[in-house]
């Protein structure tokens, strides 16, 4: 997820569907209460805040590559939280996690093979990863309606199906217990 901005209060606002795929995140996580927690992709703050409003003892640490939507998560989550920017495509720089979660965040980022090194680097043995992320076919009617329009289709996103997903989690080093696609297509009205 290389570095770029976004209007992070204009974001927020928005009623994205985001929100229950945090809640199915966080729904996953087996978490006790007092671990290290890495949200990669942590946007405005509103999953870590779900998280923290869970379990209060987490020691919360949060990446994402916009700086205004660091800034919102910082009023968001107060100045407990360890906040970075930085692009989830680099060593990330943080200390160790014992648990990993992003919420709508891996689709942006184009090479999965780095992103999951990165998260493996970060992560003590045993750490687990859970995630809910754009998938292969999700935006396939937009896709073909940008193209009719404009020639070009969306970019900048990349939505990996469940073998590929697999491969390259397996290749960071990762056991993996579950990955699937959803179906939620974007459809027309």
């Amino acid at each position: 997820m290389a570095t770029r901005e976004w209007d992070a209060m204009t974001y927020d606002a928005l009623p994205l569907p985001h929100v229950a795929r945090g809640q199915r995140v966080l729904d996953r996580m087996r978490l006790t209460g007092d671990e290290r927690v890495l949200d990669a992709g942590c946007g405005t703050g509103r999953d870590g805040a779900a998280l923290l409003g869970r379990w209060p003892g987490v020691e919360l640490v949060g990446i994402d590559g916009s700086a205004k939507m660091i800034e919102e998560a910082r009023a968001k989550l107060g100045p407990d939280v360890e906040l970075h920017v930085a692009d989830l495509t680099e060593p990330l720089p943080i200390e160790p996690v014992d648990a990993v979660m992003s919420v709508a965040a891996f689709h942006w980022v184009e090479d999965h093979d780095l992103l999951f090194h990165n998260l493996a680097a970060a992560m003590v043995p045993g750490a687990r990863l859970t995630s809910d992320c754009g998938g292969r076919g999700q935006l396939a009617i937009m896709t073909d309606a940008l193209v009719e329009v404009t020639g070009e289709g969306k970019f900048g996103t990349s939505f990996k199906g469940v073998d590929e997903t697999r491969s390259s989690l397996e290749r960071a080093g990762f056991k993996v217990e579950d990955v699937r696609l959803r179906p939620r297509p974007v459809a027309t009205r």
